[in-house]
């Protein structure tokens, strides 16, 4: 008898035991991820530069800014204009061009050569009618691009213009092509497919696409800048895929006003955004106007980014504030665990949410916090969203000031 009360004492000994060990188990994990939480929640509040600075400072309320200096090692010493700049910075494209072609019948597809300095590189795109999609006309477009140069090329941003067929444009920025920074060697190509929708069943679109002369190996001095713009010539959308006679629209954002998307370099790091209003949320009666937002993230450094965390920021057009602070990736409810995503050189990130505003017209900004370590250097970024116009009718939109008295 008494060896078996010795033998349950020990396995109740043991048990006891083992129960501990979960407890201080599952104590020390809590303590690690409030630990991460109050870091990450800490470089968003000592970093955190609200809506107001951003377009009182210029920062991002103007593609003309100042251009970011790049800190990565090993890369051009010439600083990296905004992609914005770099578009307007290129040769004027007129309504009588050959890559604008106002006025006449275009073909479902276009071809634009680009030279600068030994750099040449050629875009070619094509549309094709897919059909009917949440009641909206949608084609698909192919864009191959071709490096006819002796430089090597790297992709940056994109900028696209699409018109109805009465003339109402739309504009679309974003970071890469196809979810990729593609590097064009010489003589060498590179294609993608991407889709775009119209209330019509006729249209137009144009654009242009920012590159980067490569620095690697080359025996002679790069062209100053080395970023161009190479434009991707009007071409008509057609239903029946013939040509079709377009109006050109507005092809330029009127001065102080700021289109439904952006795109912002910081550090090499490039944030675009698209903002798109949602009918079936909202209820303009009760004042209650919902909008979907897509930031994309490319990566074009060398190293490695982490992203921490986000600030949305909105300005509605009565001039209230509206900001939303997420620890981590995840959707905005504050249902998903406080995570990072790191983001390894030339890889994407895409993450989607929703703003509600009380007006049809606000601006929207923000920024992502981020890390990199470069030679065991820690460093933290703010990686700006550029300011973006909201809109029901995908108009550009004037720029709010805060109503400090709210």
């Amino acid at each position: 008898l008494r060896s078996g009360m010795l033998v349950v004492r020990d396995g109740m000994l043991y048990v006891s035991l083992c129960l501990v060990s979960i407890l201080l188990q599952l104590l020390v994990s809590s303590l690690m991820q409030e630990m991460h939480s109050t870091q990450l929640k800490g470089h968003l509040t000592r970093r955190s530069t609200p809506l107001v600075s951003l377009t009182r400072s210029g920062h991002a309320a103007s593609p003309l800014a100042e251009p970011t200096k790049m800190k990565e090692q090993g890369t051009s010493k010439q600083p990296m204009l905004q992609p914005d700049a770099v578009r307007l910075r290129a040769p004027a494209v007129g309504p009588n061009s050959r890559e604008m072609r106002c006025g006449y019948a275009l073909p479902p597809e276009s071809y634009v050569e680009t030279r600068h300095g030994d750099a040449v590189v050629s875009v070619s795109v094509r549309s094709t009618y897919s059909g009917m999609k949440g009641g909206k006309h949608e084609w698909s477009i192919h864009v191959e691009f071709s490096n006819r140069g002796m430089l090597p090329v790297q992709l940056l941003t994109r900028h696209w213009v699409i018109t109805d067929a009465q003339g109402k444009a739309r504009q679309i920025k974003g970071a890469g092509a196809g979810g990729a920074l593609p590097t064009l060697h010489p003589a060498t190509e590179w294609s993608f497919t991407t889709s775009t929708t119209l209330p019509t069943d006729v249209g137009a679109m144009h654009g242009s696409f920012q590159f980067e002369v490569l620095e690697r190996d080359l025996p002679w001095p790069l062209p100053s800048p080395p970023a161009f713009s190479c434009p991707a010539g009007r071409l008509a959308l057609s239903r029946r895929g013939r040509e079709e006679l377009v109006p050109c629209g507005e092809t330029s954002d009127p001065p102080g006003r700021f289109p439904t998307t952006s795109i912002w370099n910081t550090d090499r790091v490039f944030v675009g955004v698209v903002i798109q209003y949602i009918v079936e949320l909202s209820e303009p009666d009760a004042s209650r106007y919902v909008f979907k937002y897509t930031v994309t993230i490319h990566n074009a450094r060398k190293e490695p980014v982490v992203l921490l965390g986000r600030r949305i920021e909105t300005i509605d057009a009565r001039g209230h504030v509206h900001a939303d602070e997420v620890m981590g990736l995840g959707p905005s409810d504050g249902t998903s665990k406080v995570s990072a995503v790191m983001l390894n050189a030339g890889a994407g990130f895409r993450i989607e949410g929703r703003v509600t505003l009380p007006t049809p017209t606000g601006n929207f900004g923000g920024h992502f916090g981020a890390r990199t370590d470069v030679n065991a250097a820690v460093a933290e970024h703010n990686l700006l969203i550029g300011i973006a116009g909201i809109s029901v009718d995908d108009s550009p939109v004037q720029r709010y000031e805060p109503n400090v008295f709210v």
